[in-house]
Order: structure tokens, then C-alpha cells, then sequence
């Protein structure tokens, strides 16, 4: 026979912790017998229906009166032809712009020696004012 191996080394095993004791089990209740059934009432007769009075008979109709035909149209009186119109005028042609002759430079205005300006309290008229200006 072969040798055998030695046995490895085992871990040691945690302690397991105590079980709580089991609690008593209630003892089951038998079945309680099914109640019979409630009698039922009885039902009320049902009371006789009042026979139903006999219908009126329909009176006849009176015929209706045939209609009375339709009168025919009248024929729409034709439309008179519109008059041709006359054509339109030919426009006479526009002359063409006369060129503007150039404006001469004006002149340059000589100076006036020092004017001063004459103005009156009591004039109140620009004609005046103008003119006692001027007269100086």
C-alpha cells in the first residue's frame, strides 16, 4: 500500500449561536357548523291588471286636393350688345426741357463801414425799424 499524505491543518469553526425555543402552536378551532338558511318571506300576490279599454278607431282622411300645375316660364328677353367703345386718343408728345442758362457769379459785396442799429421803444412795426436803420 502507498503512503498517505498527511492531513492538512482545519480552520477552527465559529460557535453557533443557541436557537430561541419555539413558541406553542395554538390549537386549531374545529369548523363552526354552517348556519341553515333563513326562511325566505312569501311573496305578496301580484295584483290583477285592469283590462285596457279598446282603442278608438282612426278616422278616415280626407283626400288632398291634386296640385295645381306649375305655370310655365316666361323666356328671359335677350341681352342688347354692348356698344364697342371708342379707342383711346394718342398723347401728343412732351417737349423735351429747355436747358437753363448758367447763373453769372454774383459780385462781392463791398463792405459799410460801422452801422449801428437804431431801434425805437415805440416802434413796433419791422417796416419802421428797417427804415431808421437805413436813414443813418
Amino acid at each position: 500500500m502507498a503512503p498517505v499524505a498527511p492531513l492538512l491543518p482545519v480552520a477552527p469553526v465559529a460557535p453557533v449561536a443557541p436557537v430561541a425555543p419555539l413558541l406553542p402552536v395554538a390549537p386549531v378551532d374545529p369548523l363552526a357548523p354552517v348556519d341553515p338558511l333563513a326562511p325566505v318571506a312569501p311573496v305578496a300576490p301580484v295584483a290583477p291588471v285592469a283590462p285596457v279599454s279598446p282603442v278608438a278607431p282612426l278616422l278616415p282622411v280626407a283626400p288632398v286636393s291634386p296640385v295645381a300645375p306649375v305655370a310655365p316660364v316666361a323666356p328671359v328677353a335677350p341681352v342688347a350688345p354692348v356698344a364697342p367703345v371708342a379707342p383711346l386718343l394718342p398723347v401728343a408728345p412732351v417737349a423735351p426741357l429747355l436747358p437753363v442758362a448758367p447763373v453769372a457769379p454774383v459780385a462781392p459785396v463791398a463792405p459799410v463801414g460801422s452801422v449801428t442799429s437804431v431801434h425805437s421803444p415805440k416802434t413796433t412795426r419791422g417796416s419802421e425799424v428797417g427804415a431808421a436803420t437805413f436813414a443813418m
